[in-house]
């Protein structure tokens, strides 16, 4: 067992390639409120959906667990109602995904749509959550 996430409130930005050595999701405030800001001027709908200003709508990450899809193409996946896959993240790699893209264990899906339908299209694909415990307990038993 580990924990599933460390987050840390780093003031120096020098520091931050060090925590994210270590497995830790550095949040330096300058910087990411920078970002959010140009995010918001640049890209309102795209600010408003990630920091769920859309009353409807969520963004949700799912670790693909479920037998029955791995293997097989986006295009042969029925995920319910109205919900798109905006990316796949697997390993290191962010993959815009299309009808082609074959899906493997361990795909981190992150998935659009209606509140009401997210959890049973999580629950189809299999668990809610892309953290990867493993990674980050080697990550920083290496540093101990």
């Amino acid at each position: 067992m580990g924990v599933e996430r460390i987050v840390a409130w780093v003031q120096h930005i020098e520091s931050l390639s060090m925590f994210g050595e270590l497995g830790v999701v550095a949040v330096n405030p300058l910087i990411n409120g920078a970002a959010a800001l140009d995010m918001l001027i640049n890209t309102p709908n795209t600010y408003q959906i990630l920091s769920r200003e859309v009353g409807d709508k969520e963004v949700l990450e799912v670790r693909l667990t479920e037998p029955e899809f791995i293997g097989k193409p986006l295009r042969e996946i029925h995920i319910p109602g109205d919900i798109l896959i905006l990316s796949i993240r697997r390993e290191e790699e962010v993959l815009v995904p299309h009808g082609d893209t074959v899906l493997r264990r361990g795909d981190c899906i992150t998935l659009l749509g209606s509140k009401d339908l997210m959890e049973s299209a999580a629950l189809l694909l299999g668990r809610v959550g892309c953290n990867d415990v493993s990674s980050q307990d080697q990550k920083l038993s290496k540093h101990l």
